[in-house]
């Protein structure tokens, strides 16, 4: 099967779910290729965060790696720290005549483009999402949530469009109002590839920080922000 992902800003080395499943449907044998926006487009918050240096260095890395392929397209820019992709986006996606188009982010520019064209779409169109109410605080966000659940949303239920929660939270249920049978829950676990058992760096990195063999740690690997609810964690 050949799958197109789409996403605001594809970055290698992160470890977010399209980053894992790029990996793994790779890995089951299937064809698979990204469209995201060039570096140009990435908030500083992004490339600081990240730490971006050289990306096509890393793309190329990653491609030879796990053998997915990266293009990377222009934008108008950034919004609300979303990609503003050019109305053209939608021919790319055709033009790698995929079986499944996912999208990542129902609620992104990119994904309410691909919701509204999707009958100009050569495959089905999934898309995802893992919102939650915690990270929805712009001043304006209830007018987007509005315009969405009025506009959007009768088009998702209309064509059974298929939106995967990430998080189990009812979050495009209860604020886009859109049916639980279309918004299916799916985990995406570890990357195994990074996040793995190893007795011998366990017991160096317990000897650097000075603990024992039996004290309980807990390990945090997203990102540190209280958005996130890390501080929640903490306490």
């Amino acid at each position: 099967m050949k799958i197109v992902q789409v996403e605001d800003f594809f970055y290698p080395k992160a470890g977010y779910q399209i980053n894992i499943l790029s990996k793994m449907w790779s890995a089951s044998g299937h064809e698979v290729e990204i469209i995201t926006a060039k570096k140009k487009h990435m908030s500083k918050k992004l490339i600081d965060f990240f730490s971006v240096g050289e990306l096509d260095q890393v793309d190329e890395e990653f491609s030879r790696n796990y053998n997915v392929m990266i293009h990377r397209v222009e934008a108008y820019g950034l919004f609300s720290s979303r990609v503003l992709f050019k109305k053209n986006i939608i021919n790319k996606i055709n033009q790698i005549n995929a079986d499944i188009i996912f999208v990542h982010g129902n609620d992104t520019f990119i994904g309410i483009l691909a919701t509204l064209h999707h009958k100009k779409l050569n495959a089905p169109l999934v898309m995802d999402s893992h919102m939650q109410q915690i990270a929805s605080k712009n001043r304006f966000s209830w007018l987007f949530k509005y315009i969405y659940k009025k506009l959007i949303t009768p088009i998702i239920k209309s064509n059974n469009i298929k939106i995967i929660k990430t998080v189990q939270l009812d979050y495009v249920n209860k604020i886009y109002h859109i049916p639980v049978q279309l918004t299916p829950y799916l985990g995406f676990g570890s990357d195994t590839t990074l996040f793995k058992p190893d007795h011998k760096q366990r017991n160096i990195i317990r000897k650097k920080y000075g603990l024992t063999s039996d004290s309980r740690v807990f390990i945090y690997a997203g990102k540190i922000n209280r958005n996130k609810g890390i501080d929640i964690l903490a306490k």
